[in-house]
């Protein structure tokens, strides 16, 4: 009996393996898994390009494509900074560097986290644009501006040629490269 038992539990843990399953999850004849909090079938690192919070929808940006795509969130979406501590979607913003984890045939967001190797400077002021467009001075040290970079003014998704030397900046990127500029204080066009 002890066998059967234990051979039985073995054989439930093997047909579940995929993430985030439990052993009282139902699937229908083809094979798709109900959406279940805690659940996800991907995963990726982009650039936040706008929330709606009325409609609990964030719409992101993959670094490396530009692809943009839009995910709901509800309450058993798990968000947190890049120290793991736990945030409110309020304090995700435009802009922000983030990896996440969703399930996308729901189009569902199963995590949100701040990526840890993300960097920003606030409040620049002292910068140039280089290189037609492709390299960014600031204080005299250049970066390399993503081709999918992220440009936002006034909560709107803009393009590089939007700033301007007067323009005070919020810069975010990974290691040398810049993935998001938000315009803090404009230059009033």
């Amino acid at each position: 009996l002890f066998c059967t038992l234990t051979l039985n539990a073995c054989n439930v843990r093997e047909n579940n393996a995929g993430i985030g399953f439990t052993e009282s999850e139902e699937t229908d004849q083809t094979g798709y898994k109900r959406e279940v909090a805690g659940f996800y079938d991907s995963a990726d690192t982009a650039v936040v390009t706008l929330i709606d919070k009325s409609a609990e929808k964030i719409t992101l940006q993959n670094l490396q494509l530009g692809k943009k795509y839009t995910l709901k969130y509800d309450g058993a979406t798990i968000i947190k900074d890049k120290y793991g501590n736990g945030l409110a979607m309020t304090q995700i913003s435009q802009g922000e560097i983030v990896e996440v984890t969703f399930h996308k045939l729901a189009k569902r967001l199963n995590s949100i986290l701040i990526a840890e190797n993300a960097w920003d400077y606030s409040e620049v002021s002292k910068f140039e644009v280089l290189c037609n467009q492709k390299r960014l001075s600031i204080g005299g040290e250049e970066y390399i501006l993503h081709p999918n970079v992220v440009i936002v003014s006034n909560g709107m998704v803009g393009e590089i040629a939007d700033l301007n030397s007067t323009d005070l900046l919020l810069v975010k990127g990974i290691d040398h490269t810049i993935y998001s500029i938000l315009i803090d204080q404009g230059h009033g066009y």
